[in-house]
């Protein structure tokens, strides 16, 4: 039970370590690594602000079944993994890859006096010995717990170290991620690697009109291919603009903000050559998630009336996914539809000499979502 009085499971943490036979130096040696160091500091021994961890070894399951069955579902589902290198067992190299390719969050820890071998020696490493004053003083727990901190502290979708843009072994299609704050990295990778088209939807996105990084990345995209770039917000009078903000300030300025975000979109691509986006205005249907699209992925953010946009859960979806499909067609739907008002609502698309132009023409039909090539 939490301090707020909602209770939340433990996260686990799974350690690949030598075991040896019982009795063995291995074992002993493996013991008093789990007992004196990784335990301590995955229970937040000494230190109130670290999160608690479950934490086991492989021989500590008396499951029937296959041993090595059990130590991959092990490192699949489990939230951090710690991997003892010492006496450089193979096996712990094996299952190491495996939680590397499942891009969990890894950290290293060697017995002073071993070498690292060359394809993780650059990575970190958390070198310990069992010097008793060291052990009485905690030196490698408060290590291992600024590591564990480091690593919770990361943003964004967790990565294959050796290979970015690879999919994680047992990656879901589709995953919800704690906060949008975290989403930035994401975002701005979509965009990078988008071929063929970036649609983006929401109410004002006005974060991301302000943002240098992103507007760097637009700027990438403008000296690349061309490609089929859609923006959509809300317009300063649909109905359902004020209602649907939390707090009565919000509500108050909202339409004012919708004006003001149209006109920081358009500002944004008129500083970027090369690039030519169709920024469109729903003044008609209700907006309940922020969209970025292409035809790779996309990054989806509920709206929330109890919760800023910020503290909002994200959803990373990629294109095989359902989540994806039923993405694409809502923005394909709500682009559709504005396209049909377009007599009647504003559409600002392209620029001309760096201004914004108003046209009623009809949009382009939108890509499918399988679209490839």
């Amino acid at each position: 039970m939490s301090s707020d009085g909602i209770y939340r499971a433990a996260k686990k943490c799974f350690v690949i370590s030598p075991i040896g036979a019982e009795n063995s130096e291995t074992r002993r040696h493996a013991d008093t690594v789990f007992e004196c160091i990784i335990k301590p500091a995955c229970t937040g021994d000494g230190d109130e602000t670290s999160t608690y961890f479950e934490c086991e070894r492989g021989d500590h399951k008396a499951a029937p079944g296959k041993i090595t069955d059990q130590i991959y579902e092990d490192i699949m589902a489990s939230d951090l993994i710690i991997a003892v290198l010492t006496e450089s067992n193979p096996n712990v190299y094996y299952e190491l890859a495996i939680a590397q390719s499942a891009a969990k969050p890894v950290i290293l820890l060697l017995e002073k006096g071993y070498e690292a071998p060359f394809d993780i020696k650059d990575q970190r490493i958390i070198y310990y010995d069992f010097d008793p004053q060291r052990i009485f003083d905690k030196t490698y727990v408060k290590q291992l717990q600024l590591a564990i901190r480091a690593l919770e502290g990361r943003r964004g979708r967790p990565t294959v170290p050796f290979a970015p843009d690879l999919a994680p072994l047992g990656d879901p299609m589709q995953a919800i991620y704690s906060r949008a704050s975290d989403a930035e990295d994401d975002t701005i990778h979509l965009v990078d690697n988008a071929e063929h088209f970036i649609w983006m939807s929401g109410y004002t996105l006005n974060g991301w009109t302000m943002n240098q990084d992103f507007a760097n990345a637009m700027a990438r995209v403008g000296a690349g291919l061309r490609k089929d770039i859609r923006v959509m917000i809300i317009g300063p009078d649909n109905p359902t603009l004020g209602p649907s903000m939390k707090d009565d300030d919000v509500h108050a300025t909202a339409r004012q903000s919708a004006i003001s975000a149209r006109n920081g979109w358009i500002n944004l691509f008129a500083n970027i050559p090369d690039i030519d986006p169709d920024i469109r205005i729903n003044n008609t249907r209700n907006v309940s998630y922020q969209i970025f699209m292409s035809e790779k992925e996309a990054i989806i953010i509920p709206y929330l009336t109890s919760r800023d946009t910020l503290r909002s859960p994200y959803i990373y979806a990629r294109r095989e996914s359902f989540y994806y499909e039923a993405m694409h067609e809502e923005f394909s739907f709500l682009w559709t539809y504005a396209d049909k008002l377009s007599g009647e609502t504003p559409s600002y698309s392209g620029k001309a000499n760096g201004k914004s132009k108003n046209s009623s023409t009809k949009s382009k039909r939108a890509p499918s979502s399988r679209q490839a090539d």
